[in-house]
């Protein structure tokens, strides 16, 4: 029976769902757990809790997880509960009903339908873990029938989740229950969850359908990670879509007027963009400093950004001249540091920055100074 592999090859998505990296590493206290109380019996009432509705948080070859935040205070800054599927170990999901409490599916280790509540500090790093005890479920859809969108529909009754150490140190993943921990009761629950986001408000055959990037939906299309995709939804035919929002092409090395609203900036190596967020935009000029440490674009003219903050070559934050070829540098002598594709920012290249201004080094002598390539 293939049992870890599907938790080992997946576990860093279900951490990144909770924004607990730290749970993965190495930096969870040993597990410490009085093994003659370890199989004291769970608290028979458990408190209900409520959660939002659940979402796609993460994917891969034969995992699937599903989660959303918990409403519930539960003593804790935040919460989320989550479903987790892994292919592989019970064979067909929806030949039968399943004990979530059984030899399988009542260890983290080894679980094929996982239920769990994980608690988090203000900072995101996990504070308690949660893990079902007891419930049955029933499967009428695997999250496994299709390879390109998970669609998992079913129900569980009696659920349960208590207070469990998890073995992520160790990377046993061994779920060990905590003595006179905490338990919560999510009860009888029918699920269609598939990964198409709540907010979609276009056909849910159009979403990652793998021909068209469909914009201004409510939520991103996965298709329009493909600058290349023809983008549906959009007044402009030549607009490219970003964040789900229909966005105008321009190109920085035009000249006049490129953008209709915002200011035109590098976006990838073989395309600018119009941005129409102020925040990505400072007022310095050339050569001065950007006051903002988040503005991307400075020295702006006839709604092209002239120029960059420097955060990727000299990183001091400069407003540094926009270029993709050392002609269009104003400064005789600059050359153009590339930064995306040939794209970059001109730049002064040091005195000794040829083998005819070399600095003799000397053996055994201390040399201060940067491999910085300009």
């Amino acid at each position: 029976m293939l049992k870890r592999t599907p938790h080992s090859a997946a576990s860093w998505l279900a951490c990144l769902s909770f924004a607990s990296l730290a749970a993965c590493g190495g930096d969870d206290p040993p597990i410490t757990v009085d093994s003659a109380v370890v199989d004291a019996p769970v608290t028979a009432t458990c408190d209900p809790v409520a959660y939002e509705p659940l979402e796609l948080a993460g994917t891969d070859d034969g995992f699937a997880v599903w989660a959303g935040n918990v409403t519930t205070d539960l003593g804790a800054d935040s919460a989320q509960f989550s479903i987790e599927f892994y292919d592989g170990i019970r064979g067909d999901l929806t030949a039968q009903a399943w004990d979530l409490a059984d030899a399988v599916d009542g260890d983290y280790a080894t679980c094929a339908s996982c239920f769990r509540i994980v608690t988090s500090d203000a900072e995101g790093n996990p504070v308690k873990q949660f893990f079902q005890s007891g419930g049955t479920l029933t499967v009428t859809m695997s999250p496994f029938a299709s390879a390109t969108n998970p669609h998992f529909v079913g129900t569980v009754t009696d659920l349960a989740v208590e207070e469990v150490l998890i073995d992520f140190e160790g990377q046993t993943f061994a779920s060990t229950p905590v003595p006179n921990g905490a338990c919560y009761l999510i009860g009888d629950v029918t699920f269609d969850l598939d990964a198409i986001p709540d907010a979609w408000t276009c056909a849910e055959a159009a979403y990652n359908d793998g021909t068209t990037c469909n914009c201004a939906c409510g939520a991103n299309d996965p298709d329009c990670d493909d600058l290349e995709t023809p983008v549906m939804g959009c007044t402009n035919a030549a607009d490219v879509c970003v964040d789900d929002t229909c966005t105008e092409v321009c190109d920085v090395f035009d000249g006049a007027d490129p953008c209709a609203a915002g200011v035109c900036g590098y976006f990838t190596a073989d395309l600018d963009i119009c941005y129409v967020d102020p925040t990505v935009v400072d007022a310095a000029a050339l050569g001065a400093e950007c006051a903002s440490d988040d503005a991307l674009f400075c020295a702006v003219s006839s709604m092209s950004a002239g120029g960059v903050c420097d955060t990727f070559v000299a990183d001091d934050g400069i407003c540094r001249e926009v270029c993709d070829d050392p002609t269009d540098c104003t400064n005789v002598g600059d050359t153009c540091a590339a930064i995306i594709g040939d794209k970059g920012v001109c730049v002064t290249p040091p005195v000794n920055d040829t083998c005819a201004t070399a600095i003799p080094l000397v053996l055994g002598t201390a040399v201060q100074g940067s491999s910085v390539e300009t």
